[in-house]
Protein backbone atom coordinates (compact mmCIF):
# COMPACT_ATOMS: atom_id res chain seq x y z
CA UNK A 1 0.00 0.00 0.00
CA UNK A 2 2.56 2.13 0.73
CA UNK A 3 3.85 2.17 -3.08
CA UNK A 4 0.57 3.80 -3.68
CA UNK A 5 -0.45 6.30 -0.69
CA UNK A 6 2.89 6.65 1.31
CA UNK A 7 4.89 9.87 0.08
CA UNK A 8 8.09 8.58 -0.76
CA UNK A 9 11.86 9.74 0.20
CA UNK A 10 14.98 8.98 -1.69
CA UNK A 11 15.34 5.50 -3.03
CA UNK A 12 12.49 4.37 -0.48
CA UNK A 13 10.23 2.19 -3.32
CA UNK A 14 13.05 0.93 -4.94
CA UNK A 15 14.00 -0.90 -1.78
CA UNK A 16 10.05 -2.01 -1.81
CA UNK A 17 10.01 -3.27 -5.22
CA UNK A 18 13.62 -4.95 -4.19
CA UNK A 19 11.91 -6.70 -1.07
CA UNK A 20 8.98 -7.64 -3.55
CA UNK A 21 11.42 -9.26 -5.91
CA UNK A 22 12.80 -11.03 -3.92
CA UNK A 23 9.54 -12.58 -2.29
CA UNK A 24 7.87 -13.41 -5.66
CA UNK A 25 10.67 -15.94 -6.14
CA UNK A 26 8.72 -17.94 -3.50
CA UNK A 27 5.72 -19.45 -4.48
CA UNK A 28 4.03 -18.58 -1.38
CA UNK A 29 4.99 -14.52 -1.53
CA UNK A 30 4.38 -15.00 -5.53
CA UNK A 31 0.65 -15.99 -4.92
CA UNK A 32 0.45 -13.27 -2.02
CA UNK A 33 1.95 -10.38 -4.58
CA UNK A 34 -0.40 -12.01 -7.40
CA UNK A 35 -3.31 -11.87 -5.66
CA UNK A 36 -3.05 -8.28 -4.88
CA UNK A 37 -4.84 -6.38 -7.36
CA UNK A 38 -3.41 -2.97 -6.45
CA UNK A 39 -0.02 -4.21 -6.16
CA UNK A 40 -0.02 -5.44 -9.88
CA UNK A 41 -1.77 -1.94 -11.00
CA UNK A 42 1.50 -0.17 -9.20
CA UNK A 43 4.14 -2.56 -11.03
CA UNK A 44 2.06 -1.41 -14.31
CA UNK A 45 1.76 1.54 -13.86
CA UNK A 46 6.03 2.00 -12.86
CA UNK A 47 6.18 0.22 -16.30
CA UNK A 48 4.54 2.81 -18.47
CA UNK A 49 6.12 5.55 -16.67
CA UNK A 50 9.41 3.93 -17.79
CA UNK A 51 11.12 4.55 -14.70
CA UNK A 52 14.63 3.33 -15.24
CA UNK A 53 15.86 1.16 -12.07
CA UNK A 54 11.86 0.61 -11.16
CA UNK A 55 11.14 -0.52 -14.37
CA UNK A 56 13.55 -3.65 -14.36
CA UNK A 57 12.97 -4.35 -11.00
CA UNK A 58 8.74 -4.35 -11.69
CA UNK A 59 9.21 -6.54 -14.88
CA UNK A 60 11.47 -9.30 -12.91
CA UNK A 61 8.85 -9.42 -10.29
CA UNK A 62 6.05 -9.65 -12.87
CA UNK A 63 8.33 -12.03 -14.41
CA UNK A 64 8.51 -14.40 -11.44
CA UNK A 65 4.76 -14.51 -10.93
CA UNK A 66 3.75 -15.77 -14.10
CA UNK A 67 6.90 -18.26 -14.55
CA UNK A 68 4.91 -20.17 -11.82
CA UNK A 69 2.33 -22.44 -13.36
CA UNK A 70 -0.86 -21.67 -10.56
CA UNK A 71 0.28 -18.17 -10.57
CA UNK A 72 0.44 -17.14 -13.95
CA UNK A 73 -3.54 -19.00 -13.66
CA UNK A 74 -4.18 -16.40 -10.95
CA UNK A 75 -2.81 -13.63 -13.15
CA UNK A 76 -4.52 -14.51 -15.92
CA UNK A 77 -8.01 -14.87 -13.88
CA UNK A 78 -8.15 -11.09 -14.23
CA UNK A 79 -8.12 -9.43 -18.06
CA UNK A 80 -6.77 -6.65 -16.67
CA UNK A 81 -3.51 -7.17 -16.56
CA UNK A 82 -2.87 -8.69 -19.95
CA UNK A 83 -4.73 -5.43 -21.08
CA UNK A 84 -2.07 -3.63 -19.07
CA UNK A 85 0.97 -5.60 -20.31
CA UNK A 86 -0.81 -4.82 -23.99
CA UNK A 87 -1.18 -0.97 -23.05
CA UNK A 88 2.31 -0.91 -22.54
CA UNK A 89 3.54 -2.17 -25.57
CA UNK A 90 0.51 -0.11 -27.59
CA UNK A 91 2.34 3.11 -25.83
CA UNK A 92 5.13 3.11 -28.37
CA UNK A 93 5.11 0.12 -31.00
CA UNK A 94 8.50 1.19 -32.11
CA UNK A 95 10.16 1.78 -28.72
CA UNK A 96 13.57 -0.41 -29.89
CA UNK A 97 13.99 -2.44 -26.33
CA UNK A 98 11.81 -3.11 -23.41
CA UNK A 99 13.15 -5.05 -20.24
CA UNK A 100 14.13 -8.78 -21.21
CA UNK A 101 11.70 -10.04 -17.99
CA UNK A 102 9.48 -7.45 -19.13
CA UNK A 103 9.27 -9.73 -22.72
CA UNK A 104 9.55 -13.02 -20.75
CA UNK A 105 6.33 -11.88 -18.47
CA UNK A 106 4.36 -11.38 -21.89
CA UNK A 107 5.59 -14.68 -23.45
CA UNK A 108 4.21 -16.46 -20.47
CA UNK A 109 1.35 -15.47 -21.00
CA UNK A 110 0.93 -16.16 -24.82
CA UNK A 111 1.64 -19.34 -24.07
CA UNK A 112 -1.16 -19.87 -22.29
CA UNK A 113 -3.38 -17.55 -24.00
CA UNK A 114 -2.51 -17.14 -27.45
CA UNK A 115 -5.85 -16.37 -28.64
CA UNK A 116 -6.49 -13.76 -26.02
CA UNK A 117 -3.14 -12.19 -27.11
CA UNK A 118 -4.15 -11.92 -30.90
CA UNK A 119 -7.43 -10.26 -29.35
CA UNK A 120 -5.06 -7.76 -28.01
CA UNK A 121 -3.54 -7.03 -30.81
CA UNK A 122 0.02 -8.45 -30.16
CA UNK A 123 0.13 -10.60 -33.74
CA UNK A 124 0.05 -7.16 -35.46
CA UNK A 125 2.73 -5.48 -33.09
CA UNK A 126 5.03 -8.48 -32.84
CA UNK A 127 4.84 -8.72 -36.89
CA UNK A 128 5.75 -5.29 -37.61
CA UNK A 129 8.39 -5.92 -35.41
CA UNK A 130 10.18 -8.37 -37.15
CA UNK A 131 9.14 -6.90 -40.65
CA UNK A 132 10.55 -3.57 -39.39
CA UNK A 133 14.05 -5.32 -38.44
CA UNK A 134 13.64 -3.38 -35.29
CA UNK A 135 16.23 -4.16 -32.75
CA UNK A 136 16.76 -7.82 -31.75
CA UNK A 137 13.57 -8.70 -33.36
CA UNK A 138 14.46 -11.94 -33.73
CA UNK A 139 14.77 -12.79 -29.91
CA UNK A 140 11.56 -12.07 -27.85
CA UNK A 141 9.39 -10.85 -30.24
CA UNK A 142 10.05 -13.52 -32.24
CA UNK A 143 9.56 -15.62 -29.60
CA UNK A 144 6.14 -14.19 -28.97
CA UNK A 145 4.91 -14.38 -32.36
CA UNK A 146 5.87 -17.55 -32.32
CA UNK A 147 3.59 -18.87 -29.32
CA UNK A 148 0.68 -17.11 -31.34
CA UNK A 149 0.63 -19.53 -34.09
CA UNK A 150 -0.22 -22.09 -31.76
CA UNK A 151 -3.79 -21.49 -31.90
CA UNK A 152 -5.93 -21.47 -35.42
CA UNK A 153 -6.97 -17.80 -35.08
CA UNK A 154 -2.58 -17.10 -35.21
CA UNK A 155 -1.92 -19.94 -38.19
CA UNK A 156 -4.69 -18.24 -40.03
CA UNK A 157 -3.37 -14.55 -40.07
CA UNK A 158 -0.13 -16.15 -40.36
CA UNK A 159 -0.77 -17.85 -43.72
CA UNK A 160 -2.74 -14.11 -44.42
CA UNK A 161 0.66 -12.42 -44.07
CA UNK A 162 2.61 -15.25 -45.88
CA UNK A 163 4.52 -15.85 -43.03
CA UNK A 164 6.61 -18.32 -45.34
CA UNK A 165 8.14 -15.88 -47.06
CA UNK A 166 8.73 -13.94 -44.09
CA UNK A 167 10.44 -16.39 -42.53
CA UNK A 168 12.40 -17.07 -45.73
CA UNK A 169 13.90 -13.80 -46.08
CA UNK A 170 14.85 -14.03 -42.59
CA UNK A 171 17.45 -16.78 -43.41
CA UNK A 172 18.55 -14.85 -46.63
CA UNK A 173 18.56 -11.66 -45.00
CA UNK A 174 22.09 -9.61 -46.06
CA UNK A 175 24.98 -8.98 -43.98
CA UNK A 176 23.31 -5.86 -42.24
CA UNK A 177 20.25 -7.41 -41.19
CA UNK A 178 21.99 -10.63 -39.67
CA UNK A 179 20.22 -12.75 -37.34
CA UNK A 180 22.30 -13.53 -34.88
CA UNK A 181 20.58 -16.52 -33.09
CA UNK A 182 17.67 -18.38 -35.61
CA UNK A 183 16.49 -20.28 -32.49
CA UNK A 184 13.19 -18.45 -32.50
CA UNK A 185 13.23 -17.40 -36.07
CA UNK A 186 13.13 -21.41 -36.48
CA UNK A 187 10.37 -21.51 -34.15
CA UNK A 188 7.96 -19.42 -35.81
CA UNK A 189 8.66 -21.77 -39.21
CA UNK A 190 7.84 -24.95 -37.07
CA UNK A 191 4.97 -23.46 -35.14
CA UNK A 192 3.42 -22.11 -38.63
CA UNK A 193 3.30 -25.38 -40.42
CA UNK A 194 0.11 -26.47 -39.15
CA UNK A 195 -2.01 -25.90 -42.31
CA UNK A 196 -2.10 -26.92 -45.90
CA UNK A 197 -1.69 -23.71 -47.62
CA UNK A 198 1.55 -23.22 -45.41
CA UNK A 199 2.79 -26.43 -46.02
CA UNK A 200 1.94 -25.90 -50.20
CA UNK A 201 3.68 -22.09 -49.78
CA UNK A 202 6.93 -23.91 -48.40
CA UNK A 203 7.51 -25.96 -51.74
CA UNK A 204 7.93 -22.76 -53.61
CA UNK A 205 11.16 -21.82 -51.69
CA UNK A 206 12.77 -25.05 -52.10
CA UNK A 207 16.29 -23.86 -50.57
CA UNK A 208 13.99 -24.00 -46.88
CA UNK A 209 15.70 -27.08 -46.06
CA UNK A 210 19.22 -26.40 -46.64
CA UNK A 211 18.70 -23.18 -44.14
CA UNK A 212 17.98 -25.31 -42.07
CA UNK A 213 20.54 -28.25 -42.37
CA UNK A 214 23.46 -25.27 -41.82
CA UNK A 215 21.76 -23.76 -38.98
CA UNK A 216 21.48 -27.06 -37.04
CA UNK A 217 25.03 -28.17 -37.96
CA UNK A 218 26.66 -24.76 -37.21
CA UNK A 219 25.23 -24.14 -33.65
CA UNK A 220 27.59 -26.10 -31.59
CA UNK A 221 26.17 -24.78 -28.17
CA UNK A 222 22.12 -24.84 -28.62
CA UNK A 223 20.15 -27.62 -28.33
CA UNK A 224 17.40 -26.26 -28.99
CA UNK A 225 18.09 -24.55 -31.94
CA UNK A 226 18.92 -27.92 -33.26
CA UNK A 227 16.23 -29.70 -32.08
CA UNK A 228 13.84 -27.21 -33.42
CA UNK A 229 15.52 -27.51 -36.57
CA UNK A 230 14.98 -31.52 -36.93
CA UNK A 231 11.57 -31.09 -36.23
CA UNK A 232 10.82 -28.29 -38.64
CA UNK A 233 12.12 -31.08 -41.27
CA UNK A 234 10.18 -33.32 -40.69
CA UNK A 235 7.25 -30.69 -40.72
CA UNK A 236 8.54 -29.99 -44.15
CA UNK A 237 8.78 -33.50 -45.45
CA UNK A 238 5.28 -33.83 -45.37
CA UNK A 239 5.26 -32.82 -48.95
CA UNK A 240 7.00 -35.59 -50.55
CA UNK A 241 8.84 -33.55 -52.69
CA UNK A 242 10.93 -31.47 -49.50
CA UNK A 243 11.29 -35.29 -47.93
CA UNK A 244 12.80 -36.37 -51.21
CA UNK A 245 14.74 -33.48 -51.55
CA UNK A 246 16.07 -33.80 -47.97
CA UNK A 247 16.54 -37.34 -48.26
CA UNK A 248 18.85 -36.79 -51.75
CA UNK A 249 21.04 -33.67 -49.91
CA UNK A 250 20.54 -33.44 -46.05
CA UNK A 251 20.60 -37.61 -44.92
CA UNK A 252 24.19 -37.92 -44.75
CA UNK A 253 24.38 -34.61 -42.38
CA UNK A 254 21.59 -35.42 -40.22
CA UNK A 255 23.37 -39.18 -39.70
CA UNK A 256 26.71 -37.94 -38.86
CA UNK A 257 25.03 -35.03 -36.40
CA UNK A 258 26.41 -34.94 -33.24
CA UNK A 259 23.49 -34.30 -30.80
CA UNK A 260 23.60 -31.90 -28.48
CA UNK A 261 21.29 -33.09 -25.66
CA UNK A 262 19.13 -36.44 -25.59
CA UNK A 263 15.93 -34.60 -26.79
CA UNK A 264 17.33 -33.36 -29.74
CA UNK A 265 19.24 -37.17 -30.11
CA UNK A 266 15.52 -38.73 -30.20
CA UNK A 267 14.38 -36.06 -32.78
CA UNK A 268 17.08 -36.98 -35.27
CA UNK A 269 16.67 -40.71 -34.88
CA UNK A 270 13.11 -40.26 -35.35
CA UNK A 271 13.91 -38.29 -38.78
CA UNK A 272 15.87 -40.51 -40.19
CA UNK A 273 13.34 -43.38 -39.56
CA UNK A 274 10.96 -41.17 -41.11
CA UNK A 275 13.26 -40.50 -44.13
CA UNK A 276 14.42 -44.12 -44.69
CA UNK A 277 10.86 -45.30 -45.15
CA UNK A 278 9.60 -45.50 -48.66
CA UNK A 279 7.72 -42.47 -49.37
CA UNK A 280 4.76 -44.55 -50.56
CA UNK A 281 4.57 -46.00 -47.71
CA UNK A 282 4.45 -42.73 -44.90
CA UNK A 283 2.33 -40.80 -47.26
Amino acid sequence: MRLKFHASHYNEVVTYLKIFNILSRNLNGAERIANCKCLRIEFYKILKRKESVKEDLASEILYNLTSKPKVLGIVLGDPENFESVAGIFKQDPCRPFYPVPLWQHLCNMLEVAPERGIELGFFELLHSRIVNRLPKFWDMASRGFALLLRCAEGQRRFDQVDGIRMIYELFSAKDNEQVDNYENVVLILLNGLHSKRSLWRSREFTVLPCHLGRRMSSDSANPRLQLYCLRTLRELGVMPCIKRYIIANWLQAIRQLVCLDAEAECARDSLLHWLCRDIAESS
